[in-house]
């Protein structure tokens, strides 16, 4: 009986430092329009496009950190709409890091597509 609780204690022991307990978090993603589509001229559209080589915009290979001023810089004064095409080799985590780079950016709506 000894034994078996030892053994129970050891199991306890393993899977409490083995676990974690971070909370996830939360990455809140808008569902795309009803079918009403913008006036001409108003909103700038920015093609994103992630896959396992990295992140491209309007074609143009950038990094994660240097996205959110590029973006502004080609956004201006007017609002943006972001269409991010995954592809089906970028991993969720890359997925995940790039929307938490474009979070706050003023003025923008944010499409994913496939």
């Amino acid at each position: 009986m000894t034994s078996l609780i030892d053994v129970i204690f050891l199991l306890l022991l393993f899977f409490m430092l083995s676990s974690t307990f971070s909370r996830f978090g939360q990455i809140e993603l808008s569902l795309g329009g009803g079918g009403s589509s913008p006036a001409e001229g108003q909103d700038r559209f920015v093609l994103l496009r992630l896959n396992q080589a990295g992140l491209s915009i309007n074609g143009q290979a950038t990094g994660m950190e240097d996205a959110r001023d590029r973006i502004a810089a080609l956004q201006g004064d007017a609002p943006a709409h972001l269409v991010l095409s995954v592809g089906q080799d970028a991993g969720a985590q890359a997925l995940a890091d790039t929307l938490l780079a474009l979070r706050g950016l003023a003025q923008t709506k944010l499409t994913v597509v496939n």
